[in-house]
């Protein structure tokens, strides 16, 4: 997603996309959406993330599968945009030097091969809970050495591209791409990922849950024996099968039209601007999925109210101690403005008191000790 892709058989050409000029209003719309899709991206699947941990509750296969998922968008999120960003508003000149010119890129395709691949997952587990309710389901356990092998094959598939990554100069500037032995090794390789990434995924998915639908509305003969039985598995099953089928509809919609540009770029010249607004969809996926996932799943969405409702309560809190100081300021300086002026008038009174005492040789006493002067007492 990162890399600008040099094709040549001597490893070096002038096909770097033409770097058309952004409008204002282009550039301002742009960092916007990328500002709102990493503040909800980021700050959302670590929610998610935290619920799952932290609640035994929703410690379940498919919520372990949907923190992988939570777990590759924040990776997309923190590695992938801000150097993407940075390099783009740089005019493609890459500040970051030669390592990072090599991880950067090929993460960024392990976290969408991860993610493909989780979705997968996703899609053969509640197809094996749907088709076979009565077979024991794999443990968290297992789910967890499945998710490390997704990670693991993941990165066998996407290892290679970080032998032809280089940090090249041209005409002064350091430009991070990939440099390939032929131009047809460069279109097998990513015409590869497209499969691996894209089409064999969603034909699997689509396949799955268009089966799982059928014994939804078909239920084997199995299920209707112990329907009583099974009756509140079921219904667990159709709510999180609905989200998890939303979630691959947008990624399926969102995606595509990156890995289409991406395709041109291999075979022909695409539109910057374009191609730019296509790798925006792609990174909004990540900020998509919270938002699935507090709309869809009740568990979730009352997680999400609960830390709403704690950061009201703590903005509440806050607000309440500002204006308690503040009375407090303003108290504490109109009661030493009140003494000093009483102070004052005290003195005066107590010195005309003691005068007129001295004249009337009696003192001016009340019972308790005290000398009364009209509204001021003054203790002896």
């Amino acid at each position: 997603m990162m890399v600008e892709h040099n094709t040549s058989t001597n490893g070096f050409n002038s096909t770097l996309p033409l770097l058309l000029g952004e409008t204002l209003p282009i550039k301002i719309t742009k960092l916007v959406c990328y500002a709102l899709v990493f503040i909800i991206g980021v700050i959302g699947n670590a929610l998610i993330f935290r619920m799952v941990v932290r609640r035994r509750k929703l410690q379940t296969v498919s919520n372990y599968l949907i923190c992988n998922l939570a777990a590759a968008d924040i990776a997309v999120l923190t590695v992938n945009l801000p150097f993407r960003l940075a390099y783009q508003e740089n005019s493609y000149i890459w500040p970051f030097g030669w390592f990072l010119c090599k991880i950067i890129p090929m993460l960024t395709y392990l976290f969408i091969t991860a993610s493909s691949a989780t979705l997968v997952i996703m899609a053969l587990d509640q197809h094996r809970a749907v088709v076979h309710p009565l077979k024991k389901r794999i443990t968290i356990t297992q789910t967890k050495i499945v998710i490390g092998v997704v990670w693991f094959v993941s990165a066998l598939i996407t290892l290679p591209l970080n032998f032809f990554l280089q940090l090249v100069d041209r005409k002064g500037r350091p430009v991070c791409t990939d440099i390939w032995p032929s131009l047809q090794f460069e279109q097998c390789y990513f015409v590869m990922l497209f499969f691996l990434q894209y089409l064999l995924p969603m034909s699997v998915i689509i396949g799955f849950y268009s089966h799982v639908c059928l014994k939804l509305k078909y239920p084997p003969m199995e299920v209707a024996l112990a329907q009583s039985l099974l009756q509140l598995r079921e219904k667990r099953n159709k709510k999180v099968i609905k989200m998890l089928i939303v979630i691959v509809a947008v990624n399926a919609v969102l995606t595509l039209p990156y890995h289409v540009t991406w395709l041109i770029a291999i075979f022909g010249h695409p539109h910057s601007i374009v191609k730019k607004f296509c790798v925006l969809l792609v990174i909004a996926t990540s900020a998509a999925h919270p938002i699935i996932y507090g709309t869809l799943n009740k568990d979730f969405a009352k997680g999400f109210l609960s830390y709403s409702q704690y950061i009201r309560c703590v903005k509440c809190f806050r607000e309440q101690v500002s204006s308690y100081t503040e009375t407090l300021r303003k108290y504490s300086n109109q009661n030493s403005h009140l003494v000093g002026r009483s102070s004052l008038s005290q003195s005066n009174q107590v010195y005309l008191v003691h005068e007129k005492s001295r004249l009337n040789s009696v003192p001016a006493l009340t019972d308790n000790g005290i000398i009364v002067v009209n509204e001021y007492e003054t203790c002896l």
